[in-house]
């Protein structure tokens, strides 16, 4: 029982710690915190920041761990500040692409968690 406790700290009830460690350990992990949802959710709390911006769609690569996103805003600096938010927050954000249109700006980036 200690044991589980020290492994798994955010578990609150633990009922039989053999089986409840066997299906933990059996998840598949992500050591680096660099999969979909870790890094969506870092996407997430950035582009709350920026109003200005909607989301097309959203590409998901697990083999490199590549997260690409189309989207449109109401202005370059938008997504600029996106980038640079991305890139402050832990993520490496690079511009792909960047057409001006006349309903504003449409855009894709790349995604990677820093140090990949």
């Amino acid at each position: 029982m200690t044991l589980y406790r020290q492994t798994f700290p955010q578990d609150a009830k633990i009922i039989d710690p053999v089986s409840q460690m066997k299906a933990r350990l059996a998840q598949p992990r992500d050591n680096d915190g660099a999969g979909f949802l870790a890094m969506l959710q870092q996407v997430a709390s950035h582009w709350a920041q920026n109003g200005a911006t909607e989301l097309q769609n959203i590409t998901y690569r697990a083999e490199n761990r590549l997260l690409t996103l189309n989207l449109t805003a109401g202005s370059l600096d938008a997504v600029i500040r996106l980038t640079q938010r991305l890139n402050g927050g832990g993520l490496n954000a690079k511009t792909l692409s960047l057409i001006n249109d006349k309903d504003g700006v449409r855009g894709q980036l790349s995604i990677r968690m820093s140090g990949q």
